[in-house]
């Protein structure tokens, strides 16, 4: 079998045209395509294959949060992959033990199990097949404004314009989550928003049946919709009613988890506790890939004397399935000496911060705060025709603008830290900087 590439020779140090050749890019359409090489990175800046230095304020998808190539990690890496290479998940191994409660201990009291996937999409798939063995329902609840990854369920629990032509999963059901700037119910304050939303989803689980319904699926700040920073006490409202229903709730942290909003879990700015937490992205700085599911301790011994995640019949486990979850590459001395780093590590607001809250009052669009903590970059909206304007100028400006040489030339950067993460309960916790509530843009 196999047939002759033999010309590949001529491009064989060739990234962008051995990629047009053979990759198959998600999310684009391919004839057009026309990829960035990216050759090497450090602390938050990448090199392209023609020497430039780009700073990567997206940190790549929202995961990379110690930066490129941190030297702790990398010799980690090294040596877990000298010790051991791959382990099955049927097996117990100390790399995998130690990452399990290493993440326990991040979580809120009561949740002391992890289930290790290889991602967000496949630790949400996960957390949804959990919710619904624990209920014995089938439907899930989720918001139009998500993303929960692109396998199977989690695109059809995925609100966005990507479900809809991967809309083959069933029993899953959209609601409508606050966001006054583009609100749904005719709101004029957070408030009003946030109550109204809260009513909203109450209704939508009367008229489907709460007893059809196994969870509601929340990110706690969504990402890939846009940076939508919830009201203040939306995830409370909406744990009364999960419980008022017996439904379990779901938070997405794939990408709002481990130091992205300034607190391990975003949910613990919130101050709730769901039932199931999903997790990924940076866990590990998508070094190597990983991700995972946190269950709550009734969830996590339903399946004390059935098998997850086959049927809940069968008491015995099939051999062999999932077996690079809880990979111990993923989860070896490079995972823990990021964790260690993360402890040392705390809530940070940099410059950035200090720019948009100094900003005048028209340029900063502060109606809507569309970043929290380490966020996606900073986009604030603006109002009106004037501030449409603006954005189309803005758009504009970063359309003709061409990086700086100089760039290249200037000293390297220390990778990015996370000052004072702190865990909920912990003694100020909150900003203790005049003003900096929840309203304003939290860039950082």
């Amino acid at each position: 079998m196999g047939h002759d590439l033999s010309q590949d020779a001529e491009i064989w140090d060739d990234a962008y045209k051995l990629d047009r050749a053979h990759v198959f890019h998600s999310w684009h359409a391919q004839r057009n395509l026309d990829p960035t090489e990216v050759v090497t990175g450090h602390g938050v800046w990448l090199k392209y294959g023609d020497g430039r230095e780009m700073l990567d304020f997206t940190s790549q998808q929202v995961n990379v949060n110690i930066g490129y190539q941190h030297p702790k990690v990398i010799e980690g890496i090294k040596k877990q992959a000298e010790l051991l290479c791959t382990v099955g998940p049927d097996y117990a191994n100390l790399a995998r033990g130690r990452a399990a409660s290493l993440v326990a201990r991040r979580a809120p009291e009561g949740f002391d199990k992890v289930f290790f996937t290889n991602a967000g999409a496949d630790a949400n798939e996960n957390a949804m097949r959990a919710a619904r063995l624990f209920t014995g329902r089938d439907k899930i609840l989720s918001s139009y404004r998500c993303y929960h990854g692109n396998t199977g369920a989690a695109i059809s629990a995925t609100g966005d314009w990507r479900r809809k032509p991967n809309d083959y999963s069933r029993g899953h059901v959209h609601f409508f989550t606050p966001y006054l700037y583009r609100s749904e119910f005719s709101a004029t304050t957070q408030e009003e928003e946030c109550e109204r939303a809260l009513a909203h989803l109450e209704h939508v689980i009367q008229f489907e049946g709460p007893d059809t319904i196994a969870a509601v699926l929340l990110e706690s700040v969504p990402g890939t919709a846009g940076i939508i920073i919830p009201p203040k006490d939306y995830f409370k409202g909406v744990r009364e009613i999960t419980k008022k229903y017996s439904i379990l709730m779901i938070t997405d942290e794939v990408m709002a988890g481990f130091g992205r909003t300034g607190f391990w879990f975003a949910l613990d700015d919130y101050d709730y506790t769901p039932d199931i937490i999903s997790f990924a992205k940076g866990c590990n700085s998508g070094y190597v890939p990983a991700g995972g599911v946190i269950m709550s301790d009734p969830v996590a011994h339903r399946f004390d004397d059935i098998v997850f995640p086959r049927r809940p019949d069968l008491l015995r486990s099939p051999a062999g399935h999932g077996r690079h979850r809880g990979h111990p590459g993923s989860h070896g001395r490079g995972a823990h000496r990021r964790q260690r780093l993360h402890h040392r590590q705390g809530r940070a607001r940099p410059a950035a911060h200090r720019s948009v809250r100094q900003a005048p009052e028209d340029r900063r669009g502060s109606r809507q705060g569309r970043v929290l903590g380490r966020g996606n970059g900073c986009r604030p909206h603006h109002q009106g025709a004037a501030g449409r304007r603006h954005d189309e100028a803005d758009r504009g400006r970063r359309r003709q603008a061409r990086p700086d040489s100089r760039r290249a030339q200037q000293p390297h950067p220390r990778h990015s830290s996370l000052r004072h993460l702190r865990r909920r309960g912990d003694p100020g916790r909150r900003d203790p900087r005049p003003g900096a509530d929840r309203g304003r843009l939290l860039i950082g």
